[in-house]
């Protein structure tokens, strides 16, 4: 070392050993040129990590960066590259991050950034991914059709920024250096890059669009319209995270019209409308998203023949499309809630009860045994919401679950799920009046039961599900829909028997069995098509003529007469107030909807 003699190596065996390092500390003059040399070699980084201490010297350091610089300046890339690297390896990278924005982050730079050859400005362009510093605004916007390429190829954080920048319009003027034909080419090419942009570019330019979208609102219009393959495919990616705000998606479905036409169309496939609305979140944005769809569910949700349509409109079209929207509706609030966001906030006033209702509605159409274990005061709710009449929405099920192909009364057991169901939207108490509703309502189901079930049909509720009490004031009326002749008879065949306490049935009661054969008419006495039931009647004269026996008649006849008495008047009661019962339900007018287009 004294003889000046010592090489790179030699050194760094010294400074490996605590004597041989203490030694050189008190020859830094001697050893500063070796190391010198040796850590400007871009391939002794054993160099530069064994004499970090020494080259980080913030003198040495200055001396490294202007020598750097002032290369870079001239386009003396080797010897930038030499220099820099030892600056970030010496001082470390946040040092190093502040020599180069001192330098290329001031306003007063922009300028002669801007004028810099295209190999400089991507010299500090990598200098800046380096180190972990966002180029200047200059780097990010071309000075030329030679200088796009590699900016769109660059991170894709930077690319969005750049691509923001072409699509702008020329009130932000910052393409004015660039000549007018080099810029349509330019933002032509941005636009065809932003359809097939990875997650993180699309951010980028979101994110720095998001303040000029309310200004320019081509910022996004220029990219989703027209509707094309390209712009699904985008809409697709951003669909699919969280690269967008709900902000952001409030502006699309208003400037784009994402909710219409071609772009409606497109949210209804797949899970695409769930994801814009989990998208928009739960802080109430896209309460208008929500309350358009929900808005858009009629009765034709439940059953195409619900509705009336227009002319050239299909039912069945319609149904669909609102079954379509119903799913992603649900699914949405599914996951809203799986992730912990209350429905409240992020649905418009009342909105909540109108997707419950709709959920519930289907469901009982599906599975109408659950109607009784949610209750009557659900199932009343969801059909004021949907303005579907009881009746209408027990029809649906009717029909959907096949109960018009039962063999009555062999398989009146499996008319159960309907009755609950029924039972459900036409409740029987005690009063008299809920037992004529029911029954009435009941009756008019019974016009879509075939002829030859129909009095089986009938007779099931009645005698299952009302009380008997009721049964003569129930026949004596006057009806739209009568009771069939084999219905009527064993309802009165029922009425012989001892009168119990008036109030529902429990559900499970075995009502008396209808055999019907030939083709629903009244049978002869004594003919093969006789109603047979399960229960004799015998038994009501046999008891009489015992009750003649015995030193008990006088007793016996003074009980009857009580009896008797007491009975007349509950008939009379019953009478009178089945004069102010409420009136059968006629066929309400049905509502008329818009085909999807219009919605």
């Amino acid at each position: 070392m004294d003889a000046g003699t010592a090489g790179i190596d030699d050194l760094l065996a010294l400074q490996s050993d605590p004597i041989g390092a203490d030694e050189l500390k008190g020859r830094v003059d001697q050893v500063w040129p070796v190391v010198k040399a040796a850590a400007l070699d871009p391939r002794r980084s054993d160099v530069r990590t064994a004499f970090r201490s020494l080259l980080g010297d913030p003198e040495r350091v200055k001396q490294f960066w202007d020598e750097g610089f002032e290369a870079v300046l001239r386009e003396d890339f080797r010897t930038w590259d030499s220099r820099w690297a030892v600056v970030r390896e010496a001082a470390g990278p946040a040092e190093a991050r502040k020599y180069l924005n001192r330098f290329i982050g001031n306003e007063k730079a922009e300028g002669k950034l801007a004028k810099l050859p295209t190999d400089v400005r991507a010299r500090l362009r990598a200098a800046c991914g380096d180190v972990g510093l966002p180029p200047p605004r200059p780097l990010l916007v071309p000075i030329g059709l030679g200088e796009l390429e590699p900016l769109l190829g660059a991170r894709p954080e930077w690319a969005g920024y750049t691509a923001f920048v072409l699509m702008a319009s020329e009130s932000l003027n910052a393409m004015a250096h660039v000549p007018a034909p080099a810029r349509q080419q330019m933002r032509k090419r941005a636009r065809e890059f932003l359809l097939g942009a990875p997650a993180p570019a699309l951010a980028a330019y979101v994110k720095h669009a998001r303040p000029h979208l309310d200004a320019d609102p081509k910022f996004l219009t220029g990219l989703f319209t027209p509707y094309s393959a390209g712009a699904a495919q985008l809409m697709d990616r951003l669909l699919a995270d969280d690269t967008l705000e709900p902000d952001d998606w409030i502006k699309l479905c208003t400037v784009v019209g994402l909710t219409q036409d071609d772009w409606g169309a497109f949210l209804l496939e797949r899970d695409r409308l769930a994801r814009l609305l989990v998208g928009l979140g739960g802080g109430g944005a896209g309460r208008e998203v929500w309350k358009g769809y929900l808005d858009a569910l009629t009765p034709a949700l439940i059953s195409p023949d619900l509705i009336e349509v227009a002319e050239g409109d299909d039912a069945e079209v319609i149904h669909a499309w609102e079954r379509g929207v119903h799913t992603h509706l649900r699914a949405a609030a599914e996951r809203l809630t799986a992730a912990g966001v209350k429905l409240a906030p992020a649905l418009p006033d009342g909105g909540v009860a109108r997707l419950f209702a709709a959920n519930n509605l289907l469901k009982w159409v599906d599975t109408p045994a659950l109607a009784e274990r949610d209750g009557a005061d659900e199932v009343a709710h969801a059909c004021a919401a949907f303005e579907v009449p009881p009746l209408a929405l027990v029809r649906v099920a009717y029909t959907k679950g096949g109960y018009d192909q039962l063999d009555l009364p062999h398989e009146n057991a499996r008319l159960e799920p309907l009755v609950a169901l029924f039972r459900a939207a036409f409740p029987v108490d005690a009063q008299y009046q809920t037992a004529q509703t029911a029954v009435t309502h009941w009756l008019a189901l019974s016009g879509s039961c075939p002829a030859r079930w129909r009095a089986a049909f009938q007779a099931h509720f009645v005698l299952a599900c009302v009380p008997e009490l009721y049964y003569p004031n129930l026949l004596a009326e006057e009806r739209r829909q009568p009771f069939e002749p084999r219905a009527e008879a064993a309802i009165r065949q029922a009425i012989a028997r001892p009168v119990k306490k008036a109030g529902p049935k429990p559900a499970g009661t075995k009502p008396f069995e209808i055999e019907e054969e030939g083709d629903g008419e009244r049978p002869a006495p004594g003919s093969a098509g006789t109603t047979r039931y399960s229960r004799s009647t015998r038994s009501t004269g046999s008891t009489a003529r015992r009750a003649k026996r015995g030193d008990w008649l006088g007793l016996t006849i003074i009980i009857g007469v009580l009896i008797v008495l007491i009975a007349g008047g509950a008939i009379a009661y019953v009478r009178f107030a089945s004069k102010n019962a409420p009136q059968p339900e006629t066929t309400p007018e049905q509502p008329k909807a818009s085909p999807p287009g219009k919605k």
